[in-house]
């Protein structure tokens, strides 16, 4: 996974989006590989793609803040306003600190 990171960071996302799901093959139930594999997807345009991996996110921890405001993200992306802000609410209520997911909320509020 390092190395997906690693080729995320050089905005190498197909590349990245490989070493992920090689991490998911070796270890299906590390919620962390759907995570970024989710966010690589997410960066290259594959909104539909990414939500499935955020889904997988929050079907092993149902308490991750971060998959939910970037499933968020994704249904903004592809036009689902109202998912997204529900996605976003969620987030906010899981982490209520959490100032991206407060604009989320805000920002979704103000186009639907």
């Amino acid at each position: 996974m390092t190395r997906g990171l690693a080729y995320e960071s050089l905005k190498d996302y197909r590349a990245a989006i490989l070493d992920y799901t090689v991490a998911i093959e070796l270890n299906p139930q590390y919620e962390r590989s759907y995570l970024h594999r989710g966010l690589a997807r997410l960066k290259s345009n594959q909104a539909q793609e990414a939500i499935a991996d955020f889904d997988k996110v929050i079907s092993i921890n149902t308490n991750d803040n971060v998959a939910y405001l970037n499933r968020g993200a994704a249904k903004e992306n592809l036009g689902d306003l109202s998912g997204a802000l529900n996605d976003c609410q969620e987030a906010l209520r899981l982490n209520p600190q959490d100032a991206a997911a407060r604009q989320c909320v805000d920002r979704l509020k103000t186009r639907k």
